[in-house]
């Protein structure tokens, strides 16, 4: 695209950057052979470490296996979780370590 015109729709490109943007976070709880995948939204003022750990804590049982992306913020969980990282800029899953049940549904 030229430079001018990459200028003008810049701010119409979506997925660019946070401003104007509300953070949400999702928790999925996988489904298994005798029930049915379960989600939890809920819009968060920040994504700091504080924050998302303590609704964390608040919604997951202590020692259960969890899967996050890499954002910074979930370091620190492995104390009280089975902690799995997924790094989205190198790959989207390795075997059953993934985030995509939750990040790619537009069912919910």
């Amino acid at each position: 695209m030229h430079a001018d015109k990459r200028v003008k729709t810049r701010s119409l490109q979506k997925g660019r950057g946070y401003i104007g943007k509300v953070a949400v976070m999702g928790l999925l709880e996988r489904n298994s052979p005798e029930r049915a995948s379960r989600i939890k939204l809920r819009v968060v003022r920040n994504t700091r470490r504080a924050g998302l750990h303590k609704h964390i804590k608040n919604e997951v049982v202590e020692g259960c296996e969890i899967f996050t992306d890499a954002l910074p913020s979930y370091t620190g969980l492995e104390q009280e979780y089975i902690h799995n990282v997924i790094d989205d800029a190198e790959c989207y899953a390795k075997g059953y370590v993934h985030t995509n049940g939750l990040e790619t549904s537009d069912r919910y």
